[in-house]
């Protein structure tokens, strides 16, 4: 998309992307293909463009975060398949989220150090 840009318009963008957060530039790659969508629909060009958008932020430390995400099914339409995923999370740990496996620290074993004794002086 950014290739297509005539003159400086696609530097200025490249060079704004130095700057832009993660999420300034989900929002922004969302932007842009939903301009393109509007865009091929109300043009005589072939509408190749549309439906939900899903966006998602790779990267090195994180891999891949999804930002936003289509459904593809109604949950209220699929109660068994819901609980059934459920009842796999609860059963399963390897697929339980981090939240939920998280330990709680061990005990300490130390023993509390004594206060120091107190000099008598005669």
């Amino acid at each position: 998309m950014i290739s297509g840009l005539k003159g400086g318009a696609q530097k200025n963008i490249l060079d704004v992307l130095d700057f832009m957060s993660k999420k300034e530039m989900a929002e922004m790659a969302h932007a842009l293909v939903e301009f393109t969508s509007k865009k091929r629909r109300f043009s005589t060009d072939q509408e190749t463009v549309g439906g939900p958008i899903d966006v998602a932020v790779i990267t090195r430390n994180e891999g891949l975060v999804w930002i936003q995400r289509k459904h593809y099914f109604d949950r209220e339409l699929n109660p068994n398949f819901v609980s059934r995923v459920a009842a796999s999370f609860r059963t399963d740990p390897k697929r339980r989220t981090n939240a939920s496996t998280k330990r709680k620290p061990a005990a300490s074993t130390k023993k509390p150090k004594a206060a120091p004794a107190k000099r008598r002086t005669l």
